[in-house]
């Protein structure tokens, strides 16, 4: 039972999310980015195949442009079994390059 719940599109407007799939290469990330890209959220995709990951960062290029949106999209290589990797993506995103 709930008691408070509020739609979470009431609470951050779709236009402003910002989300970071992982494994976004394929598969449910792959949805998932889409879906987001279809929303209007920023999104950036990781992944560990760049030909992949390109190819739907491109995708969700063109769901955005398709919807009238602006393409907000970047599409990163990435192992996170990698700690490098890890801290490339977050200086990155940390200068501003995911806005």
């Amino acid at each position: 039972r709930r008691l408070f719940y509020t739609p979470r599109t009431k609470l951050v407007p779709p236009n402003t999310e910002r989300a970071l799939v992982i494994g976004g290469s394929s598969g449910i990330g792959r949805a998932v980015a889409l879906e987001y890209a279809r929303r209007g959220a920023t999104v950036c995709v990781t992944g560990r195949r760049k030909d992949e990951v390109m190819k739907v960062r491109d995708e969700c290029a063109q769901v955005q442009r398709s919807g009238g949106q602006p393409e907000r999209v970047l599409g990163l290589t990435a192992d996170f079994t990698v700690a490098e990797d890890m801290v490339a993506l977050r200086k990155v995103l940390e200068n501003g390059k995911f806005e």
